[in-house]
């Protein structure tokens, strides 16, 4: 029986405090013991030499079908992690180990560890051969552009397409015209962007390569939408869904669906582009279709809203605040704070529209965002917010 009187006087309670730490202590190093007894054990010299190869000659898929020999119940990144600091591989071995830990990290939707592995390698690393230049320009682009950061992403993406590509990044020339693209896209430079396209595109074509023809065909419709030319911008994207769709190119069928449904709306056909973005919503099934699925959702709300069938828009404007909320994105769940007040605003129901408005205060302060802060006290000032570019339906892509 514990004596209560004991513990309250201060010599006693340090004793405990301080028996009770060493132990825990001992139980984490006989864990942390046992986990490189593990390693250790299942990790042979052989299986060191073998994966030595596979790192050196930076054959990823090789690598992963190693580490899934030695231990299928062991996470990737955490045999990656401890493959890096394995002194029985080559100081180049390892450092490959480390970039590779480094596209785990992209691949998992973590870009702030990926780019803190790849800033560390860059700048500090000694040992720069083509094959972890390229390996490494190519994570600092794919983790730069996930952080939307453009110019430094292109910046990077320059650097390999300069180099020649490696066969094992097992990107083409029209792989990378198409993200270079991509990115000119993303900085709203669209006539760079269709230059760039159409260099990929003749890539493609010399290759027969179906996904990269659609790819490069729906950045087309991309670029072209975004200068205003909506017909061109349809053209491009119906070749785009077809030529998935014989490909069966899930992910380029997903991408035609979503355009084509902007592009409805943009043209006001606002039946047409529900009928579309509810197709889309039958294909997006999956745990990374979650983002989509609630752009998706968005759109369909917006539409409805024009249509005048409030009860519908606000019915899909909550679905895609609810994906949003799982994701945990604060622009995103601000921007369906201001569609749910557009919904409220096409009824005519100004009051509802600024107790929602007020919703995205928060979110704009957290974000410093000082321009939509002062947009957003300009609207409220006006209760009847007619200035449509105050405030207007907000869609994604």
């Amino acid at each position: 029986m514990i004596n209560y009187t004991l513990i309250t006087k201060p010599t006693y309670l340090c004793a405990m405090i301080k028996n009770h730490f060493f132990r825990f202590s001992f139980l984490i190093c006989l864990f942390i013991i046992f986990i490189q007894h593990l390693y250790a054990n299942n990790v042979s010299d052989n299986n060191i030499k073998l994966l030595e190869k596979a790192l050196v000659t930076d054959d990823y898929t090789t690598i992963i079908q190693r580490l899934k020999e030695i231990n299928s119940n062991q996470e990737t990144r955490t045999f990656l992690d401890i493959l890096s600091s394995d002194e029985r591989l080559s100081k180049q071995a390892r450092l490959m180990a480390r970039i590779h830990l480094g596209n785990t990290y992209y691949k998992m939707n973590k870009p702030n560890d990926a780019l803190l592995i790849a800033q560390d390698i860059y700048n500090n690393s000694e040992i720069k051969t083509n094959a972890i230049k390229q390996r490494l320009n190519l994570l600092l682009s794919d983790t730069y552009e996930d952080l939307s950061k453009y110019d430094s992403s292109l910046y990077y993406l320059e650097q390999i397409i300069e180099h020649k590509p490696l066969a094992t990044l097992n990107l083409t020339h029209g792989d990378l015209y198409n993200r270079k693209a991509n990115l000119f896209n993303r900085l709203n430079q669209f006539n760079q962007a269709i230059s760039f396209y159409q260099k990929a595109l003749t890539d493609h074509l010399l290759n027969k390569d179906s996904v990269g023809i659609a790819n490069s065909y729906h950045g087309f419709a991309y670029a072209y939408r975004k200068k205003g030319m909506v017909d061109s911008s349809a053209f491009y994207e119906y070749r785009s869904l077809k030529i998935s769709e014989n490909a069966k190119y899930e992910h380029g069928i997903k991408l035609a669906y979503q355009s084509l449904a902007i592009l409805s709306y943009y043209q006001k056909n606002y039946k047409k582009s529900i009928e579309e973005a509810k197709q889309l919503c039958d294909l997006l099934v999956k745990p990374s279709d979650k983002s989509t699925l609630a752009n998706t959702q968005n759109l369909i709300g917006i539409n409805y809203a024009y249509l005048k069938q409030l009860d519908s828009a606000l019915f899909h404007h909550r679905e895609s605040l609810k994906l949003k909320m799982e994701i945990g994105n604060t622009g995103l769940i601000g921007s369906s704070y201001n569609n749910i007040a557009t919904a409220f605003l096409i009824m005519n129901m100004p009051d509802s529209a600024i107790n929602y408005l007020l919703k995205t205060k928060p979110i704009l302060e957290e974000l410093k965002d000082t321009s939509k802060l002062a947009t957003l006290y300009s609207s409220i000032a006006n209760l009847h917010l007619k200035n449509e570019d105050l405030i207007r339906p907000k869609l994604s892509g």
